[in-house]
């Protein structure tokens, strides 16, 4: 690979052909099992519980992290001395040129090919290219993952779900008539949302689907967990996190990341998935604790709203109608991250 030149690597302690990808690494013959790609910098405040939340759903957990200004690297260190056979850890050196730049940097960002070390794309192909089995999915530190429900789907791709012909066939009709009538009713009951899963699984074992999902935004105020409408930037305020780039998929030549741009011109990376299948609602997302001023808070009450998101509510008929007892209680996954913050 092309060693890269430029004044960051003259002047970087590292060797910049080391994190450049091969990218036939996406035609290895993997195991079949589920790995979790987790890039880190700073999030110490949320990242030993995002690590404990999800690491019993995955095969393995890849984390790469970059120069942190936290003890995330102590915190990373700590997690794979308690799970030495699941956890492998890789540091990133080069610079990644990404977020608060200028015009000038972005101009420069984007006349970089995407095999540049410095691009988002490369660093998130790197973590990819260290996945040692079939699937893959993509993992945030500020997420907080509900872990019963993950590892129903990660054991769905490892092909452990038995699903009845009969089952199946009553859930393919029942997940018929929610999507005709969804627009005019709520669907809330449980097992309503357990009959709906197993149209998934049976698509996730016997078609290998991409499956999209989602996380809610959190945030706190003296009276507790709110839910929180957050805004990036420019971008459309959304209580929900996730969705398009956050999937489990099986590794191909297809599935790579790419520079694209956001609503503000800045580069970001993309994977590009032709056709998937969603699955709703797997975490929370704590971002608005760190950015408060960036957020508009709401009682749970609001996710009954079916005018919430009409897109979104119609597009997913059955998750996106929970009523709060059909999520898991913030305060039991979340406590100690609110001691912590409220600290």
């Amino acid at each position: 690979m092309a060693k890269c030149t430029c004044n960051l690597c003259r002047e970087g302690k590292y060797n910049s052909e080391d994190y450049c990808v091969d990218m036939s690494f996406l035609k290895k013959e993997r195991p079949v099992g589920v790995s979790g790609l987790l890039r880190v910098k700073n999030d110490a405040e949320f990242l030993s519980d995002c690590i404990e939340s999800c690491i019993d759903a995955l095969d393995e957990l890849i984390i790469c992290y970059q120069d942190c200004t936290d003890n995330a690297p102590e915190i990373i260190r700590e997690k794979q001395q308690k799970y030495p056979d699941k956890i492998k850890v890789y540091y990133y050196a080069p610079p990644v040129l990404c977020h608060g730049l200028t015009e000038e940097e972005k101009k420069y960002v984007f006349s970089l090919p995407d095999s540049s070390i410095h691009k988002l794309c490369n660093y998130y192909n790197y973590t990819l290219s260290k996945a040692t089995y079939r699937y893959a999915m993509k993992i945030d530190s500020d997420q907080i993952y509900f872990t019963d429900k993950l590892k129903r789907y990660c054991d769905a791709y490892r092909g452990m779900k038995e699903i009845s012909r009969a089952k199946l066939i009553l859930s393919r009709l029942l997940s018929f008539f929610i999507k005709v009538t969804s627009p005019y009713f709520l669907w809330k009951p449980q097992i309503v949302i357990r009959m709906y899963e197993t149209c998934l699984f049976q698509r996730i074992m016997k078609e290998h689907m991409p499956l999209t999902l989602e996380g809610i935004n959190l945030g706190l105020d003296i009276n507790g967990w709110k839910v929180c409408f957050l805004q990036e930037n420019d971008r459309k305020k959304s209580i929900f996190n996730g969705g398009g780039d956050h999937l489990i998929f099986e590794i191909s030549e297809k599935t790579y990341y790419y520079t694209a741009s956001d609503s503000n011109g800045n580069p970001i990376e993309l994977m590009d998935c032709e056709e998937h299948i969603n699955g709703g609602v797997f975490w929370y997302h704590l971002k608005g604790l760190k950015y408060p001023e960036q957020c508009t808070l709401f009682d749970f009450s609001i996710l009954k709203n079916q005018t919430l998101d009409k897109s979104l509510y119609l597009f997913y008929p059955v998750f996106f109608s929970y009523e709060k007892e059909c999520l898991p209680d913030p305060e039991d996954l979340l406590s100690e991250i609110k001691e912590k913050i409220n600290g």
